[in-house]
């Protein structure tokens, strides 16, 4: 799942990179930050998993939220 998030991320940076189109360009940023987003929401969930309430997983999940 964390490798197909970074292939359409890159993806999308492609697009962004060529093409004129400014709504399209808006659409592929947008498809990239949710991407991230979803991909840093499963690693802190890993963590968590893993290593428990630490102070580096909670202050993850914190600018999460934000």
């Amino acid at each position: 799942m964390l490798l197909e998030k970074l292939k359409v991320i890159e993806i999308m940076k492609n697009v962004i990179k060529f093409t004129e189109d400014a709504q399209v360009k808006k659409s592929a940023g947008q498809v990239i930050k949710n991407n991230e987003l979803e991909a840093l929401r499963k690693v802190v969930g890993e963590m968590y998993a893993e290593h428990g309430a630490t102070s580096e997983v909670m202050e993850l999940n914190r600018k999460l939220i934000l």
